[in-house]
């Protein structure tokens, strides 16, 4: 009876052991997986920041774009006062160019 009590003892601490080793192994790939998501979710939203902050680079540069442009047309159209003013006959005209936007007398 001792014998057999001790071989049962030894085959239910071995389950014991077994069960624990494969509790172990479960958690680890379980950890791992947690740990490849969380990377995963990182890595997405660091690229979601850059495409954000791209976007916004964009339109600042368009924005400061439009605004050059429009100084610039505003700063033509004032020489074309300009030269109207100082236009020694009414009857001399200055115009703009369409396609490179510079001013000429017109004839």
């Amino acid at each position: 009876r001792e014998r057999q009590g001790e071989a049962l003892g030894q085959s239910a601490a071995a389950a014991a052991a077994a069960d624990e080793a494969r509790m172990l192994r479960i958690q680890a790939e379980a950890k791992a997986r947690a740990d490849a998501a969380f990377q995963e979710r990182q890595r997405k939203e660091e690229l979601k920041k850059l495409e954000i902050r791209k976007s916004l680079d964009k339109q600042l540069e368009d924005h400061e774009k439009r605004k050059g442009e429009e100084q610039e047309a505003m700063r033509r159209q004032m020489e074309l006062f300009k030269r109207q003013v100082r236009a020694p006959c009414a009857c001399v005209r200055v115009c703009v160019c369409v396609v490179c936007a510079c001013v000429r007398a017109c004839a």
